[in-house]
């Protein structure tokens, strides 16, 4: 393979990885209704039961970030965190 035949390849593969990682993202914003509270989400219990899991997940890294020293990076917050764990389902 010809190194611009790689570098066009290279550059489809990222692009594409930000393209799902974006809907992944508007999925999740759209399945989980993460823009409203909880309560007046209007999700069925399953739902909710995820939607509760994310969250708790959430603080809880923010939490332990908190506690841990961050050695002078700017500290991550809940987005960051949210699209941690999209990252994450994506590997799978």
């Amino acid at each position: 393979m010809t190194p611009e035949a790689r570098r066009a390849l290279s550059t489809a593969i990222r692009g594409l990885r930000t393209r799902l990682l974006d809907d992944l993202h508007a999925s999740v914003e759209t399945a989980y209704r993460l823009a409203v509270r909880t309560r007046d989400s209007g999700l069925d219990e399953a739902a909710r039961t995820r939607r509760g899991r994310l969250e708790a997940w959430i603080s809880e890294q923010l939490r332990a970030q908190d506690a841990g020293d961050t050695g002078g990076t700017r500290a991550r917050t809940a987005a960051d965190f949210r699209r941690e764990a999209e990252k994450q389902a994506a590997y799978t």
